[in-house]
């Protein structure tokens, strides 16, 4: 496996991998189909291959620290 930043083996789930994005992500591959698919709770993501996994989770990353930076300033429209 190529080493992805995001994701590692499971060490407690033989033929999975846990991602990190917002959370921990369970990643297996789809049973019966060519691909991968991460779930965290009700959310869900696929993708063809551990790669397009990683991207995804990074992207929610993202997302989540923009999120979070935003909230963090000061809201110009707040009576002072």
């Amino acid at each position: 496996m190529r080493d992805f930043p995001n994701i590692e083996k499971s060490g407690f789930r033989p033929r999975e991998y846990v991602g990190y994005a917002n959370g921990v992500w369970r990643i297996r591959k789809r049973s019966g189909k060519q691909g991968w698919r991460a779930d965290q709770g009700a959310h869900v993501i696929c993708g063809t291959t551990l790669a397009d996994i990683s991207q995804q989770l990074a992207n929610i990353a993202a997302r989540h620290r923009a999120a979070a930076v935003c909230a963090s300033l000061p809201n110009p429209w707040a009576a002072q």
